[in-house]
């Protein structure tokens, strides 16, 4: 539970860096554009996988401490 909600900002900030790389690939054209938005969508749904386990975290977490 600690580990997911310390994982958060990093998730988040690989997405944005793998994001970029990608816009820049496909500006120089090294990548195919229906390759690219398969993996620009793959993409947004691993980055929610990652919200959706911080928000179970921290529901978690809250409930932890209401039962303590």
């Amino acid at each position: 539970m600690k580990e997911v909600i310390e994982l958060e900002q990093k998730i988040d900030a690989v997405e944005k860096q793998l994001r970029k790389d990608h816009i820049d690939r496909l500006n120089k054209c090294i990548c195919n554009p229906n390759s690219g938005m398969i993996f620009l969508d793959s993409l947004t749904n691993l980055e929610r996988v990652g919200d959706h386990a911080y928000k179970i975290a921290l529901t978690t977490r809250d409930i932890i401490k209401i039962l303590q």
